[in-house]
């Protein structure tokens, strides 16, 4: 499959699992998702982990990751082309692929529907006329925390592969 098919094959999925997610209001309107991605992409998305030197620090609001040495907490990887170019090819292709189907108009559009009730509680009724920024990144904690990170989600495919 080409890039454009791979992608338009992702968004489909990508919208159809929105559309699939439950709602929640507690503690706020919001959506729960089992399987946002197919079990091939998120197997490929594993084997594609950045390593540490992939990220960049994410200071969070006012500062709040940051260690008194000016070292983060926390780093992240924005799913734009312009970050996942300086990837090595094997990642970067599935993370471009990744962050072309959450960055598109349809998955925005899905979850402007399904967020809707939420949306409309914060903005009221012109919530539809606020617009949406779609910013997908990749987040890891630093150092000790990566390699329990890594070991969940590792767990998490093996308890999703079949019997």
């Amino acid at each position: 499959m080409d890039q454009r098919g791979a992608v338009k094959s992702l968004i489909d999925y990508v919208v159809g699992s929105i559309e699939a997610g439950k709602a929640s209001n507690e503690p706020f309107f919001h959506l729960e998702f089992d399987r946002i991605f197919p079990d091939d992409v998120y197997a490929a998305i594993l084997r594609a982990m950045p390593s540490a030197a992939d990220y960049r620090p994410l200071p969070g609001r006012g500062g709040g990751n940051l260690l008194p040495d000016g070292s983060s907490t926390r780093v992240k990887i924005d799913l734009f082309p312009e970050y996942t170019r300086h990837l090595p090819p094997a990642k970067r292709d599935v993370w471009d692929l990744v962050g072309r189907a959450l960055c598109s108009s349809p998955v925005q559009a899905a979850f402007m529907r399904r967020l809707a009730p939420g949306l409309e509680r914060r903005f009221g009724p012109t919530y539809a006329d606020v617009g949406m920024l779609c910013k997908p990144f990749n987040t890891a904690e630093v150092e000790h925390c990566v390699g329990a990170l890594l070991a969940s989600k590792q767990q998490a495919v093996e308890d999703r592969s079949p019997a």
